[in-house]
């Protein structure tokens, strides 16, 4: 066709083509954080009251989970001394510490509870950090789950009332005068000694056992508080 013109072939670059070096992946080098025990003193500051979950209550909740009827008026009357007595979480072994024979313990999982929920006191504590950084160890020979209460347990009555409002008599055991010495271990490259010791004094207020201050359900619990007898963690040099 007249007055066209002809497409002209693009000229092959002669520029060589600049080898792109792609950086080097960044290796992520991690090493095992070290553990550390602190023994912490408590002395508690209001009476500690136990009620262990008895053994006759498992075996009437287990009854009812497999659609056993139990008549109620086939029951034994109640017998506040045999209550007394399944109320306390008896060492598997007495032990003496600082001079006093004890018989008696509380789970150390109540201990760390209450620790753990003292968190919520520091704006830069997280229940999770908390929940992961801090592990108290039960030491009661032949039970790993048990911390020795330093007392002597007595009996006590309260009115209380049920689930469905009906008012009922509990016994259980209270120990007026009580301490305990607690292992608690944590890394001190993820939080200091200190910052250990303001979690567990601060535990404290919410108390261990029953009729706590931080019970889930309790709005006038006062019992089970306790706080760090820092003249014995002085001595020890914590």
């Amino acid at each position: 066709m007249k007055g066209a013109s002809m497409p002209t072939k693009a000229k092959k670059s002669t520029a060589k083509a600049v080898p792109v070096h792609q950086p080097e992946p960044e290796i992520i080098r991690l090493r095992v954080l070290e553990e550390r025990e602190l023994v912490i003193p408590v002395q508690g500051v209001t009476p500690l009251i136990m009620n262990e979950f008895g053994h006759k209550s498992k075996e009437q909740m287990l009854e009812s989970m497999q659609g056993k009827k139990t008549n109620t008026k086939e029951r034994p009357p109640k017998d506040p001394l045999e209550d007394y007595k399944h109320a306390r979480i008896m060492l598997p072994k007495a032990v003496t510490i600082d001079g006093v024979k004890c018989t008696d313990g509380v789970k150390a999982s109540a201990f760390k509870a209450a620790t753990v929920t003292a968190a919520r006191a520091f704006p830069q504590m997280t229940l999770v950090l908390a929940k992961t950084q801090i592990f108290v160890l039960g030491t009661a020979p032949g039970d790993p789950d048990l911390i020795p209460i330093i007392g002597k347990p007595n009996m006590r009555t309260d009115l209380v009332r049920n689930a469905n409002g009906s008012p009922d008599l509990r016994t259980r055991a209270e120990y007026k005068e009580w301490a305990a010495i607690l292992h608690v271990q944590y890394q001190p490259e993820v939080m200091d000694a200190e910052s250990v010791l303001a979690l567990v004094q601060q535990g404290g207020r919410g108390g261990v056992g029953e009729w706590r201050a931080a019970a889930p359900k309790s709005y006038s619990g006062s019992y089970g508080k306790y706080k760090i007898n820092m003249k014995k963690v002085e001595e020890h040099g914590l």
